[in-house]
């Protein structure tokens, strides 16, 4: 059968959201993360590194960086203290 908006409701109605402490801050999970109490400037120089498997995630996130405006001043900021280490440096 096709997927419809009553189809997906009835099979979502059995869905429960996690307890916040079975979440974590970041999902999914980086290999490892520091939060130390910094912040991070997104605008569209941001440069997003990805591994292969990530092709699509990556695309999504150059996507809505492109839509930040070029403006000094006008960029979005994201006050997440946070620091990402890669699996090699963890």
């Amino acid at each position: 059968p096709l997927a419809d908006a009553a189809g997906r409701f009835a099979e979502n109605t059995a869905v429960h959201l996690l307890e916040k402490s079975a979440v974590g801050r970041i999902t999914p999970q980086p290999a490892a993360a520091r939060f130390d109490g910094g912040s991070t400037t997104l605008s569209r120089a941001t440069q997003v590194v990805a591994a292969a498997g990530l092709t699509n995630e990556a695309a999504l996130l150059r996507a809505i960086l492109d839509q930040l405006p070029d403006t000094p001043g006008a960029i979005a900021q994201a006050d997440l203290a946070l620091s990402v280490i890669g699996a090699e440096e963890a």
